[in-house]
C-alpha cells in the first residue's frame, strides 16, 4: 500500500493508475483530459468525479489545453467566479515557491 495524502492506496488501485497513466500517452494529446482517464480507469472513475467537467473542479483540471505554469510572480484568471470580474495576485516571498 501506499499513502496518498492522508488514504491509503491498494496495490490493486495503484497498479490501475500507473496503468491508465501509460494508455494516456498512447492517445493523442488533446484526447488526454481527466474524463478521458476516468473511462480508462473506470473502477477509479467515482473518486475522479470532482476533477472532471461535471464536478465542481473540472472547469480548471478537466481541459484539453493546460495553461497552469508555477512561477514566482503568478496570476489567476478568475472571470465568472461568483460573477466576479478580478484577477488574483499571488506574490511569493524571496527564496519561496
Amino acid at each position: 500500500m501506499s499513502r496518498v495524502g492522508q488514504k491509503l492506496v491498494k496495490f490493486k488501485e495503484e497498479r490501475q493508475l500507473y496503468s491508465g497513466i501509460e494508455r494516456m500517452y498512447m492517445l493523442d494529446r488533446e484526447q488526454r483530459t481527466i474524463s478521458n482517464f476516468a473511462e480508462i480507469i473506470v473502477e477509479l472513475k467515482e473518486q475522479l468525479h470532482k476533477w472532471m467537467q461535471a464536478g465542481q473542479y473540472g472547469f480548471v483540471f478537466d481541459n484539453v489545453e493546460d495553461t497552469l505554469t508555477f512561477s514566482r510572480f503568478q496570476t489567476f484568471n478568475v472571470d465568472g467566479w461568483n460573477g466576479a470580474r478580478t484577477t488574483s495576485l499571488l506574490r511569493f516571498p524571496s527564496g519561496q515557491q
